[in-house]
């Protein structure tokens, strides 16, 4: 019964754990940013002129609207080895 027990609080420790390390990912402020216009016609000029608009219009993939102006971005970090 203690083995039982030992295991289902390391599960839940290690749970609590992915679901920490998955929040920090998802609310990590270094990976987006944020562009403002004074007005939807500004924003949708923006998104035309840059030929975006097919990303959506309100969040956009950052690797695909990199793409679609030629830049070329460096391989993400995932800080796993081969």
């Amino acid at each position: 019964m203690t083995a039982e027990l030992d295991a289902l609080a390391r599960g839940f420790r290690e749970r609590t754990a992915r679901e920490d390390e998955r929040f920090r990912l998802a609310t990590d402020s270094e990976f987006w940013f944020v562009l403002c216009f004074k007005s939807r016609e500004e924003k949708d000029a923006f998104l035309r002129a840059g030929r975006l608009f097919h990303l959506g219009d309100k969040y956009l993939d950052g690797r695909a609207a990199a793409s679609a102006l030629g830049v070329d971005l460096p391989e993400p970090d995932t800080g796993k080895e081969d």
